[in-house]
């Protein structure tokens, strides 16, 4: 599973030691943990980083829902040809269109889905003939779409809009990102949310803090049932046998068929490469 790790724009002095750790990607937050007055001159302090332009920035549109969008932030990054970003607090598929038409180079960027409205527009923004805006990501903003809705966060609530993100995702080829955990205590509750998120099938999380990325490299990507139950079907297999030529049979009263055993050997292997 890969990782994006959050770092405030006020902490960028931290960047290379979050490197270090071996993240896969950088989120430069620009957003609710920056001070508006402060953002410009982070800005020109971050911009002195030599792997400035392979970050991902997460750019602030509004304050709040109430507000009108506002892409002048996102044509200072775009004037300094930084192409990959995170989009928070849109609200449907009329605004993903008028980032799209704002004079745009060609831009990668991973949605956060934040609005009910942009959750059930999500399907006609992934189906809309985009030029210029590549989603190459969607992640669920669990703390703000419940807010909007004004109800609780936890996993009764946020199972529709996570199982929905996992289904689109898949359908068009996109990474689905896990919410970013909370938890910077409790190894246990951590672990529950990871096996979770790999239930919704999950490619990549979001990170906030060093300790969950200690906790992600010590847990396995499948779970342990998960993985015996592949080593159970492996080890029934006659030695050398072609998963593509074999018949379906009995396994502990379960028909296992060739699809099984595929997915059982990507199980094994993606254990074994830590994926």
């Amino acid at each position: 599973m890969d990782t994006f790790f959050f770092i405030p724009a006020s902490k960028h002095h931290k960047i290379d030691d979050i490197l270090k750790l071996g993240v896969e990607h950088i989120i430069i937050d620009f957003e609710d943990s920056v001070l508006e007055k402060d953002r410009l001159l982070l800005f020109e302090e971050i911009k002195t980083h030599p792997l400035f332009k392979s970050f991902w920035y997460r750019i602030p549109f509004r304050s709040d829902f109430k507000d009108t969008i506002d892409l002048t932030f996102l044509k200072l990054f775009q004037d300094n040809e930084i192409a990959n970003f995170v989009f928070p607090k849109l609200k449907d598929l009329e605004e993903v269109i008028s980032i799209n038409n704002f004079n745009l180079h060609k831009t990668s960027c991973i949605l956060l889905v934040e609005h009910p409205r942009l959750l059930f527009d999500l399907e006609q923004i992934l189906r809309s003939n985009l030029d210029k805006l590549e989603i190459t990501g969607i992640g669920l903003g669990s703390h703000d779409l419940t807010s909007v809705m004004n109800t609780l966060n936890n996993e009764r609530v946020l199972n529709y809009p996570k199982s929905y993100l996992s289904y689109l995702s898949k359908a068009f080829g996109i990474i689905n990102i896990d919410v970013a955990s909370m938890e910077l205590k409790d190894f246990t509750k951590f672990s529950e949310e990871l096996e979770i998120a790999h239930e919704f099938a999950c490619e990549a999380k979001f990170l906030i803090h060093p300790i969950q990325l200690e906790w992600m490299k010590s847990i396995s990507s499948k779970s342990q049932i998960e993985i015996e139950w592949a080593e159970t079907i492996i080890n029934a297999l006659p030695q050398n046998v072609n998963p593509e030529e074999i018949e379906p049979f009995v396994l502990q009263g379960k028909i296992i068929e060739k699809m099984h055993i595929i997915n059982a050997l990507n199980t094994l292997k993606e254990n074994k490469d830590g994926k």
